[in-house]
């Protein structure tokens, strides 16, 4: 099992937060209603800290603040606070106490900018306990603990624990258990500074893919390189299986095909199958 970028299906609120969500231009925008709202634009970024950070994560965490895309809702301050928090949670500092001074500059309708302060107390560091999972009936938990880049003593960095809850994602889904949920709970040791993790596992059940129909143009085409490929009814369902599929045959797909968009999956619970419609552009032969 390959680690893979962060996907998780359930945590504790010690391992969410705004950091790991995919960092993108568009927010959601709370009062579209009444118009857009205006822009907040953070001009200068200062963190003052009894523990820095090294410098080139200071200076990334500067970028994130003053070049992303932030409207004036009434969390906007909140995000970059824990934002700020998962910084210092990135080197074992859990609980670090934020507190920010903000300077109003130039307002206008559309744009309102800020100087932030950060006043960061990192508090205490801890380290890697142990990492114990329960629940698991297709892997063996020696087996899954691989998915954890780091060891006991090791410093307890969250965006790891993370990438190895995605890795445990990823593995399962590649096994066709879409139902797969895993939830860690961390046990703080204050006196030896340690977190102990256990993930709690609930596999759910198996899928394989039912029906696959295929609509638009150059159906047959596409129809004929499936069954050269392994997605094929009865096969254990994959979404890693369909992208595979999709970009190995990029250039027989009419139009910018979106995985997303333009494959519908119905899943049946009872049947434990995933039928799959391919909308390709273009209207059938």
């Amino acid at each position: 099992m390959k680690r893979s970028p962060l996907v998780l299906t359930a945590s504790v609120w010690l391992l969410t937060s705004p950091l790991f969500a995919q960092d993108s231009a568009e927010q959601a925008n709370p009062r579209q209603a009444e118009g857009p709202p205006a822009k907040i634009r953070v001009e200068t970024v200062e963190f003052k800290s009894d523990i820095p950070l090294p410098a080139s994560a200071e200076a990334s965490l500067t970028r994130y603040i003053t070049r992303r895309a932030i409207y004036d809702d009434a969390n906007w301050l909140e995000d970059l606070e824990s934002r700020v928090k998962d910084a210092w949670q990135h080197y074992g500092y859990f609980f670090p106490d934020i507190q920010t001074s903000v300077r109003a500059m130039g307002q206008n309708a559309v744009e309102h900018n800020f100087v932030l302060t950060f006043h960061v107390t990192a508090g205490q560091r801890y380290k890697l306990g142990k990492i114990r999972i329960s629940g698991a009936k297709l892997f063996a938990d020696d087996m899954l603990l691989e998915c954890f880049d780091l060891h006991e003593g090791d410093v307890f960095d969250v965006y790891r624990i993370r990438n190895g809850l995605d890795c445990l994602r990823s593995g399962y889904d590649a096994n066709g258990f879409l139902n797969f949920v895993t939830v860690p709970e961390t046990r703080i040791d204050d006196a030896h500074g340690r977190i102990n993790l256990l993930v709690e596992v609930e596999e759910g059940e198996q899928f394989r893919i039912g029906k696959i129909t295929v609509q638009g143009a150059k159906k047959n085409l596409i129809q004929g390189l499936m069954q050269d490929s392994g997605l094929k009814s009865g096969t254990i369902y994959s979404s890693r299986l369909v992208e595979d599929f999709i970009q190995k045959n990029r250039f027989a797909i009419p139009g910018d095909l979106r995985v997303d968009d333009d494959i519908e999956r119905k899943i049946d619970e009872s049947s434990h199958t995933v039928d799959l419609i391919f909308h390709l552009p273009g209207e059938e032969p």
